[in-house]
């Protein structure tokens, strides 16, 4: 998680990220939560032997609030909370990005 490029691509640390996978042919539902490290990073680790080379969906959805400003987010520019990617048994290179487009506005008086 980090702000756009235009605005430095700066890590955003201490993000909520939650992830959920719904098995396909079951009514089970993995799940967990866990937050950005100080690189606005984080890796989610699955091990589980319910997925039985079988290609399934994660949904990730992201959250962070910094005193009364609610953070908002974009994937790929379009306003998002939340992506799903497509994961398979034994594959660790997926990769996701949520870029942080908070607006923090600061009143005050500019004197040039």
């Amino acid at each position: 998680v980090r702000t756009p490029s235009r605005y430095g691509h700066l890590p955003i640390a201490d993000t909520h990220v939650s992830w959920s996978i719904a098995i396909p042919n079951s009514q089970d539902v993995l799940k967990g939560n866990l937050t950005t490290d100080g690189n606005g990073e984080f890796e989610i680790y699955v091990q589980t032997d319910l997925m039985d080379n079988i290609a399934a969906a994660m949904l990730i959805q992201v959250e962070h609030v910094s005193g009364i400003i609610d953070h908002t987010y974009e994937c790929d520019g379009v306003p998002c909370t939340e992506r799903t990617i497509f994961i398979h048994p034994l594959t660790f290179d997926n990769q996701v990005e949520f870029s942080d487009v908070s607006v923090v506005v600061i009143p005050g008086t500019v004197t040039i």
